[in-house]
């Protein structure tokens, strides 16, 4: 698992991929947001791995493992 509970993220986008559990728009919305890991390493049929990701509005939205990276804190 790549990114634990609490972990802080960012949104990269452009990852438009039909089979993502995540909305397009969703991505591009939040794409460069830094959001907080909620829940994290949800295997899908796919073998995918989806975290739910908060932001500070509290939207709560799921991203596939490529569709975040790592924010350095601060």
């Amino acid at each position: 698992m790549k990114f634990e509970r609490g972990d802080t993220v960012r949104v990269m986008g452009n990852q438009a991929d039909p089979t993502a559990t995540s909305e397009y728009e969703i991505v591009a919305s939040y794409q460069g947001k830094v959001g907080t890991v909620v829940e994290g390493g949800i295997q899908t049929a796919t073998g995918r791995c989806i975290y739910v990701v908060e932001f500070t509005d509290h939207k709560q939205f799921p991203f596939a493992e490529e569709e975040i990276e790592a924010s350095p804190p601060g």
